[in-house]
């Protein structure tokens, strides 16, 4: 019971996190998850849990959201989802602690390894290329550490 409340205020502390500096929220979370259980139980439930607080915000926020944008990205987010949850589920869970914990830890210490070389503002009918990859990469982390941060 004590692991759901603290699961629960997380969620909800995270959550405004999220919303108030844009991103953060979410690794936090994952790390507070996974301290209770493995790493591949961790991720779903704090997607599910990511699910919610984001898509409010989305419902909250829908007019100012660039819906080509999101179509351009979403186009190989299934798939690369897919892809990732093949590569978690083979993995040994300790792998998988070891890569969840690398990639929070650039996340917190060299966020600049995770941007686009070069990349600037753009039309969204010039950069689909760019929205593919960013869709791709952001399913595939997703499934994979949980969060994909600034990607």
């Amino acid at each position: 019971m004590l692991e759901v409340v603290v699961v629960g205020v997380a969620a909800l502390l995270t959550s405004i996190l999220s919303a108030i500096a844009g991103l953060g929220g979410g690794v936090i979370l994952l790390l507070v998850i996974a301290q209770f259980v493995a790493p591949t139980v961790a991720i779903p439930i704090q997607g599910a849990i990511q699910l919610v607080s984001n898509g409010s915000r989305a419902v909250l926020l829908r007019r100012q959201i660039s819906w080509p944008v999101v179509g351009w990205a979403a186009i190989p987010m299934l798939p690369a989802s897919f892809l990732g949850v093949s590569l978690a589920t083979a993995l040994p869970e300790d792998a998988v602690r070891l890569v969840l914990a690398g990639f929070v830890l650039v996340l917190a210490w060299r966020p600049d390894l995770l941007k686009a070389k070069g990349a600037k503002q753009r039309e969204p009918s010039d950069a689909r290329g760019l929205l593919l990859g960013v869709g791709a990469a952001s399913g595939f982390l997703n499934t994979t550490v949980g969060a994909s941060g600034p990607v």
